[in-house]
């Protein structure tokens, strides 16, 4: 697909607004007619068989958000207010599923908005130089919030910080076959 993620009027509403998290369907941003004339439509969603899409979009500082997209295949029924709500409410109440285990069971207080990006970012596998280019930060500074993360959490290396992190998602316990 060579669509855009800008050419979306969805994408482009949701991501307009002044609120924290942003919720909206389809038919909140365009009629029958405009959606049928736009690329997403025609590029995308109609070799896919896609119609109808849901979205919410929670913004954090800079450029990062997290999305959840709900598709309809053709010929379903389109989202509705009910649906837009109930997506909407437990996105804003279930934020913390998303969260990185380390990061959420961190207390808020104690942690500075760029330390959690940064173990954000550290625990995607991340180097701190690509933490720092993500960040648009210096090596060194984020060098600096990466001592401080293993300070707080009483790890010395990344091998044990991710360790704690899948200590502390329950990841480290297996299926039984």
């Amino acid at each position: 697909c060579s669509a855009r993620i800008d050419s979306d009027p969805l994408n482009v509403a949701a991501l307009s607004g002044s609120e924290r998290i942003v919720t909206k369907t389809r038919t909140d941003v365009l009629s029958p007619a405009s959606w049928a004339r736009t690329e997403t439509r025609n590029d995308v969603h109609r070799p896919s068989r896609i119609d109808d899409s849901l979205m919410s979009i929670e913004r954090f500082t800079g450029m990062r958000a997290r999305a959840l997209v709900f598709k309809r295949a053709w010929g379903d029924a389109p989202y509705g207010p009910e649906d837009r709500e109930i997506v909407h409410l437990a996105h804003a109440e279930c934020a913390w599923v998303f969260e990185s285990a380390a990061v959420a069971t961190a207390p808020a207080g104690d942690w500075s908005p760029r330390e959690r990006e940064t173990l954000e970012i550290l625990l995607t596998g991340a180097s701190e130089k690509s933490a720092a280019a993500r960040l648009g930060l210096s090596r060194h500074t984020v060098h600096d919030y990466v001592k401080a993360i293993y300070k707080r959490l009483g790890v010395a290396s990344r091998a044990e910080l991710m360790a704690l992190a899948v200590s502390r998602s329950g990841m480290h316990r297996l299926p039984r076959r």
